[in-house]
């Protein structure tokens, strides 16, 4: 039974340190995707997943 009372603020630390843990995931998560608007928005010519300049015709790297 002495567990109780010491159990209540260890969790509530914890509870603290995992809100303040998302909270940093969620900033650097908004700056990256801030990044990303930002390059895209230099490009030139629009993003493909088209690799096929890489290879010839073998299918081999250039």
């Amino acid at each position: 039974m002495t567990d109780g009372p010491e159990k209540c603020p260890i969790d509530a630390r914890r509870l603290r340190a995992h809100e303040a843990r998302e909270r940093d995931i969620k900033a650097k998560v908004s700056r990256m995707l801030a990044a990303g608007r930002e390059i895209r928005a230099h490009l030139r010519q629009p993003i493909t997943s088209d690799h096929g300049c890489l290879y010839d015709e073998n299918g081999f790297p250039r």
